[in-house]
């Protein structure tokens, strides 16, 4: 029962990963959203998301938006799994 709720969970983030904007707009909106939504992250985790918003902010004031977006988008990556595990675990509650 545990493993259908994790591949259920896993199959929605990465559904809802794959519909989501793949511009810099979307993209660093949904990644301060979340961050506003307090995601359960470790310490490293946070210093991680945070570097990494920094540098798709750095990379795209530079004008380089693919290598923007692909510092946000692992930046999310890391958010969404956060959020998963921590859906998860109430779930088990």
């Amino acid at each position: 029962m545990k493993i259908r709720h994790l591949a259920l969970l896993l199959n929605l983030g990465l559904g809802l990963l794959a519909c989501s904007g793949t511009d810099y707009a979307s993209v660093s909106k949904e990644v301060n959203e979340m961050l506003a939504k307090d995601v359960a992250l470790t310490a490293e985790d946070k210093t991680k998301v945070m570097a990494l918003r920094a540098e798709g902010e750095r990379l795209h004031q530079e004008g380089k938006t693919q290598e923007s977006l692909e510092a946000l988008k692992q930046a999310r990556e890391i958010l969404q799994r956060a959020k998963d595990a921590d859906l998860l675990r109430k779930s088990e509650g």
